[in-house]
Protein backbone atom coordinates (compact mmCIF):
# COMPACT_ATOMS: atom_id res chain seq x y z
CA UNK A 1 0.00 0.00 0.00
CA UNK A 2 2.58 2.20 0.82
CA UNK A 3 3.94 1.40 -2.77
CA UNK A 4 1.13 2.27 -4.22
CA UNK A 5 0.68 5.50 -2.26
CA UNK A 6 4.82 6.80 -2.97
CA UNK A 7 3.71 5.77 -6.80
CA UNK A 8 0.66 8.25 -6.40
CA UNK A 9 2.16 11.15 -5.08
CA UNK A 10 4.70 10.59 -7.75
CA UNK A 11 2.06 10.67 -10.39
CA UNK A 12 1.27 13.74 -8.92
CA UNK A 13 3.76 15.72 -9.22
CA UNK A 14 4.48 14.37 -12.71
CA UNK A 15 1.30 15.91 -13.43
CA UNK A 16 2.14 18.92 -11.54
CA UNK A 17 5.07 19.66 -13.40
CA UNK A 18 4.24 18.75 -16.45
CA UNK A 19 0.80 21.36 -16.02
CA UNK A 20 3.40 23.73 -14.61
CA UNK A 21 5.49 23.31 -17.80
CA UNK A 22 2.65 23.79 -19.87
CA UNK A 23 1.70 26.78 -18.37
CA UNK A 24 5.21 28.09 -18.35
CA UNK A 25 5.67 27.24 -22.28
CA UNK A 26 1.78 28.56 -23.17
CA UNK A 27 3.43 32.08 -21.71
CA UNK A 28 6.41 31.87 -23.15
CA UNK A 29 4.49 31.50 -26.71
CA UNK A 30 1.96 34.21 -25.64
CA UNK A 31 5.03 36.92 -25.13
CA UNK A 32 6.11 35.70 -28.52
CA UNK A 33 3.03 36.15 -30.60
CA UNK A 34 2.75 39.28 -28.75
CA UNK A 35 6.28 40.58 -29.58
CA UNK A 36 5.50 38.96 -33.79
CA UNK A 37 2.15 41.05 -33.44
CA UNK A 38 3.81 44.40 -32.10
CA UNK A 39 6.61 44.24 -35.02
CA UNK A 40 4.64 42.89 -37.77
CA UNK A 41 1.15 45.17 -38.57
CA UNK A 42 0.00 42.50 -40.71
CA UNK A 43 -0.33 39.47 -37.90
CA UNK A 44 -3.05 38.80 -36.73
CA UNK A 45 -3.55 36.83 -33.27
CA UNK A 46 -7.07 35.21 -33.41
CA UNK A 47 -7.66 35.62 -29.47
CA UNK A 48 -9.89 37.02 -27.30
CA UNK A 49 -9.56 41.11 -26.87
CA UNK A 50 -7.53 42.20 -24.14
CA UNK A 51 -9.47 44.77 -21.75
CA UNK A 52 -7.06 47.26 -22.98
CA UNK A 53 -7.41 46.53 -26.60
CA UNK A 54 -11.10 46.73 -26.39
CA UNK A 55 -10.59 50.27 -24.66
CA UNK A 56 -7.86 50.99 -27.45
CA UNK A 57 -11.06 50.45 -30.14
CA UNK A 58 -13.19 51.52 -28.44
CA UNK A 59 -11.40 54.87 -27.73
CA UNK A 60 -10.80 54.60 -31.93
CA UNK A 61 -14.19 54.52 -33.12
CA UNK A 62 -15.34 57.46 -30.36
CA UNK A 63 -12.19 59.48 -32.49
CA UNK A 64 -13.84 58.81 -35.87
CA UNK A 65 -17.19 59.44 -34.25
CA UNK A 66 -15.71 63.31 -33.43
CA UNK A 67 -13.77 63.65 -36.26
CA UNK A 68 -17.57 62.84 -38.27
CA UNK A 69 -18.82 65.44 -35.72
CA UNK A 70 -16.15 68.08 -36.27
CA UNK A 71 -17.26 67.44 -39.81
CA UNK A 72 -20.71 68.11 -39.75
CA UNK A 73 -19.88 71.22 -37.42
CA UNK A 74 -17.56 72.97 -39.74
CA UNK A 75 -20.28 72.38 -42.15
CA UNK A 76 -22.97 74.04 -40.29
CA UNK A 77 -20.37 76.91 -39.22
CA UNK A 78 -19.73 77.68 -42.87
CA UNK A 79 -23.16 77.63 -43.78
CA UNK A 80 -24.32 80.23 -41.23
CA UNK A 81 -21.80 82.35 -42.58
CA UNK A 82 -22.64 82.34 -45.87
CA UNK A 83 -26.09 82.66 -44.25
CA UNK A 84 -25.09 85.56 -42.22
CA UNK A 85 -23.24 87.61 -45.06
CA UNK A 86 -25.91 86.85 -47.34
CA UNK A 87 -28.40 88.43 -44.45
CA UNK A 88 -25.86 91.23 -44.36
CA UNK A 89 -26.43 92.26 -47.83
CA UNK A 90 -30.49 92.39 -48.00
CA UNK A 91 -29.74 94.55 -45.26
CA UNK A 92 -27.54 96.82 -46.81
CA UNK A 93 -29.65 96.71 -49.57
CA UNK A 94 -32.60 97.57 -47.66
CA UNK A 95 -31.32 100.08 -45.86
CA UNK A 96 -29.73 101.71 -49.02
CA UNK A 97 -33.71 101.28 -50.46
CA UNK A 98 -35.17 103.02 -47.76
CA UNK A 99 -32.73 105.80 -47.42
CA UNK A 100 -33.07 106.25 -50.91
CA UNK A 101 -37.22 106.17 -50.37
CA UNK A 102 -36.29 108.88 -47.33
CA UNK A 103 -35.04 111.23 -49.60
CA UNK A 104 -36.93 111.30 -52.14
CA UNK A 105 -39.81 111.80 -49.99
CA UNK A 106 -37.94 114.93 -48.47
CA UNK A 107 -37.16 116.05 -52.21
CA UNK A 108 -40.44 116.06 -53.19
CA UNK A 109 -41.18 117.96 -49.62
CA UNK A 110 -39.09 120.66 -50.53
CA UNK A 111 -40.01 120.81 -54.56
CA UNK A 112 -43.80 121.08 -52.95
CA UNK A 113 -42.50 123.80 -51.09
CA UNK A 114 -40.68 125.54 -54.13
CA UNK A 115 -43.75 124.93 -55.92
CA UNK A 116 -46.05 126.70 -53.43
CA UNK A 117 -43.76 129.47 -53.66
CA UNK A 118 -43.85 129.78 -57.60
CA UNK A 119 -47.28 129.39 -57.50
CA UNK A 120 -47.39 133.33 -55.75
CA UNK A 121 -44.95 134.12 -58.36
CA UNK A 122 -45.60 135.72 -61.37
CA UNK A 123 -44.47 134.60 -64.93
CA UNK A 124 -41.70 137.33 -65.33
CA UNK A 125 -40.37 136.50 -61.91
CA UNK A 126 -40.19 132.85 -62.61
CA UNK A 127 -38.83 132.85 -66.20
CA UNK A 128 -35.26 133.48 -65.19
CA UNK A 129 -34.99 130.94 -62.12
CA UNK A 130 -36.37 128.24 -64.38
CA UNK A 131 -33.76 128.64 -67.28
CA UNK A 132 -30.98 128.38 -65.00
CA UNK A 133 -32.51 125.14 -63.38
CA UNK A 134 -32.22 121.55 -64.68
CA UNK A 135 -34.81 119.91 -66.06
CA UNK A 136 -35.14 117.05 -63.80
CA UNK A 137 -35.42 120.13 -60.71
CA UNK A 138 -38.01 122.18 -63.23
CA UNK A 139 -39.98 118.55 -63.48
CA UNK A 140 -40.20 118.20 -59.65
CA UNK A 141 -41.51 121.92 -59.64
CA UNK A 142 -44.37 121.34 -62.34
CA UNK A 143 -45.47 118.09 -60.57
CA UNK A 144 -45.87 119.19 -57.71
CA UNK A 145 -47.37 122.64 -58.66
CA UNK A 146 -51.39 122.87 -58.64
CA UNK A 147 -52.88 122.31 -62.07
CA UNK A 148 -53.77 126.44 -62.33
CA UNK A 149 -50.59 127.28 -62.05
CA UNK A 150 -48.24 124.43 -64.29
CA UNK A 151 -49.32 126.83 -67.27
CA UNK A 152 -46.79 129.66 -66.01
CA UNK A 153 -44.39 127.50 -65.55
CA UNK A 154 -44.92 126.53 -69.65
CA UNK A 155 -45.29 129.84 -70.26
CA UNK A 156 -41.98 130.79 -68.41
CA UNK A 157 -39.37 128.79 -70.19
CA UNK A 158 -38.89 128.47 -73.90
CA UNK A 159 -41.09 126.63 -76.30
CA UNK A 160 -38.50 123.53 -76.78
CA UNK A 161 -38.14 123.23 -72.97
CA UNK A 162 -41.72 123.45 -72.23
CA UNK A 163 -42.27 120.77 -75.08
CA UNK A 164 -39.29 118.81 -73.39
CA UNK A 165 -41.23 119.25 -69.99
CA UNK A 166 -44.77 117.99 -71.30
CA UNK A 167 -42.81 114.88 -72.70
CA UNK A 168 -41.51 113.89 -69.86
CA UNK A 169 -44.33 114.77 -67.43
CA UNK A 170 -46.73 112.08 -69.76
CA UNK A 171 -43.86 109.77 -70.09
CA UNK A 172 -43.45 109.56 -66.01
Amino acid sequence: MKALFVFFLGLLMIVGIVYGALIYVKGEQQKILAELAANDSTFTLEKPLSEADSLRKLIEKKEQEIVKKETIVDSIKNDAKTKIEVAKIEAIKEATKIAEENEAKAKKKKALSMAKTFEKMSIKQIAPILNNLDDETVMMIYTNTGNRFKKNILLAVNEKRAAQITKEFINN
